[in-house]
């Protein structure tokens, strides 16, 4: 997550990888961070555009077609960087057949986030998991993956800052790519 002002973090972040044998390989990663905004506490308040969530004793309706802006005061937030989970946790394996075959999945579990800096709205937590089979030759390579395979429904936070409760990205539902890669 990028932010334009100065920010100071407090947490743990860790990886652990573990080779189980020559084929197995088991990655798990955990990262439990906060993001303090100085500027944003200095000053005790931070301009964004405001949504629904913020004017609740506003018809929606009169608020299409245009933008509200204003000051959101820091005391919702406390400073902390909306958008950005709090706690993530991942466990990752791969295992080589050893005859150019590998398959490999990943589960990913992520804490609920506030969209925006006035806490008005609050995404959801999730967990992804993604699975994937490989192929390499001498001379190509092919890679199948599906991602988000249980469908999962979840969200991001667009530019927390600026207009976290007006905007929120949906992420994409169970989907399948293939690469197909030929080395000459």
């Amino acid at each position: 997550i990028t932010v334009n002002q100065a920010v100071k973090t407090d947490g743990t972040e860790f990886e652990l990888r573990w080779v189980v044998s020559e084929k197995f390989l088991m990655t798990l990663g955990y990262s439990n961070m906060e993001a303090l905004m100085l500027a944003t506490l200095a000053a005790g308040n931070e301009f964004s555009f405001l949504g629904q969530a913020d004017l609740p004793l506003i018809d929606p309706t009169l608020l299409w077609g245009g933008q509200v802006g204003g000051l959101i005061d820091v005391a919702p937030s406390k400073g902390v960087r909306a958008g950005m989970p709090e706690t993530i946790m991942s466990v990752t394996a791969s295992y080589d057949f050893g005859n150019g075959m590998a398959v490999s999945g990943s589960v990913v579990d992520v804490d609920s986030v506030a969209s925006g800096q006035s806490f008005a709205v609050t995404l959801p937590a999730y967990t992804l998991v993604n699975l994937s089979l490989s192929y390499d030759a001498e001379d190509w390579s092919l890679i199948v993956a599906a991602k988000n395979v249980t469908d999962e429904r979840y969200f991001r936070a667009n530019f927390p800052d600026l207009f976290g409760t007006t905007v929120v990205l949906p992420e994409l539902p169970r989907h399948y790519q293939a690469k197909l890669s030929y080395r000459f």
